[in-house]
Parts: C-alpha cells; sequence; structure tokens
C-alpha cells in the first residue's frame, strides 16, 4: 500500500518494510520490448532491473522464463525517451560488461519493430 510521507498510519509500520516510490509524470517516451537470453546465474532479474534503473528507463512489463537448457529468458517491455536512438546500442553493451551470463547478441535480442 503506498502512503504519502506524513501519513500518519506510517509510525505503525516496521521502518525496515518501506520503500520510496515515485510516479513519472507525462509518460512521454516510446514503448520497445526485448528478450534476453542468459545462462541460469544469481538474481538475473535484481541485476538486469537495476542496470535499467541506473539507465533511468520505465518497465512497463517484465517476465521470467526458466528453460529446460538451464538458461532464462527475461521479456520485458521498456519505456525509453521519444528521442533516445542509443538506448539499444547502451543498454547491451552494458548488460555485457555486467553479466557474465548474458547470452544474446544485439540483433538477436530486441524486437525493433514497435
Amino acid at each position: 500500500m503506498i502512503h504519502a510521507k506524513h501519513c500518519s498510519g506510517l509510525t505503525r509500520v516496521n521502518p525496515d518494510r518501506l520503500l520510496s516510490a515515485y510516479w513519472q509524470v507525462g509518460g512521454k517516451g516510446k514503448i520497445i520490448s526485448c528478450s534476453l537470453l542468459f545462462h541460469d546465474g544469481a538474481d538475473l532479474v535484481g541485476r538486469v532491473t537495476k542496470i535499467l534503473y541506473d539507465m533511468g528507463v520505465n518497465i512497463i512489463d517484465l517476465g521470467v522464463m526458466p528453460q529446460e537448457d538451464h538458461t532464462t529468458r527475461i521479456r520485458a517491455s521498456l519505456e525509453i525517451s521519444e528521442d533516445d536512438g542509443s538506448f539499444l546500442d547502451r543498454f547491451s553493451h552494458r548488460l555485457r560488461l555486467s553479466l557474465p551470463e548474458f547470452l544474446t547478441s544485439e540483433d538477436d535480442f530486441f524486437d525493433k519493430k514497435k
């Protein structure tokens, strides 16, 4: 449940269970879809979403599908800035640098139709 910072009901909540939340106003970006393939690894979703967070990307939808061959596919719909023509290259580069489990090449995993 989301509360304003000054809500009196928050005094009854354990502070360790609180998270900050904010909304981006306007929704002026474009939506792209991608499918990422990884070797199975610890905390893949957390590490991928951390990269997206650091890049300022809004995650619209995210799905994780373990595969029988010990790989994991992560599909995501992302809202990026309308004028960000280099996003795909930068995201792919960060995945390669940060996640040794990352398998697919840039041309294979992005749905560029949207």
